[in-house]
């Protein structure tokens, strides 16, 4: 057994169910049209159904006023990792295909409006990458 003591707060729990293989298996062709696996989809449909009634998959209810941030914000939620964050070079490539436009336009037509809005926090590490956060996210 190992003598690191871990922080109450960060362990996770392990849930098992028994479902029907056809389910199963359009349960992960839904996933993989949405880019996401199996424990991530789960994870957020158990946050949507906790949230009071939340109609929205995302921490923060996504931008009604701009279509192109809404979508570029649900794929980054989708892509992002455990806690939230996704690097900027995965997020502008995922971005310019989804949204069909170059991953030099990502920065300032999507990034740069999402973060001014609130929605992503942006950070660097020693080694001068960015990545961004995803603000309100929940483990």
């Amino acid at each position: 057994m190992s003598k690191q003591i871990h922080d109450e707060s960060q362990r996770k729990k392990q849930v098992k169910v028994r479902v029907d293989a056809d389910l199963v298996d359009e349960f992960d062709q839904w996933c993989d049209d949405r880019d996401t696996n199996r424990s991530e989809a789960i994870r957020q449909h158990m946050r949507a159904a906790v949230s009071g009634g939340q109609e929205y998959e995302t921490p923060r209810q996504p931008p009604n006023d701009d279509d192109r941030l809404a979508t570029a914000y649900h794929r980054l939620c989708a892509v992002a990792n455990q806690d939230g964050v996704i690097r900027e070079d995965t997020a502008t490539s995922i971005l310019a295909t989804v949204l069909g436009i170059s991953k030099k336009e990502t920065r300032p037509m999507v990034l740069r409006p999402l973060h001014k809005r609130g929605y992503l926090t942006r950070q660097s590490n020693v080694f001068g990458a960015t990545s961004y956060h995803i603000a309100g996210w929940k483990n």
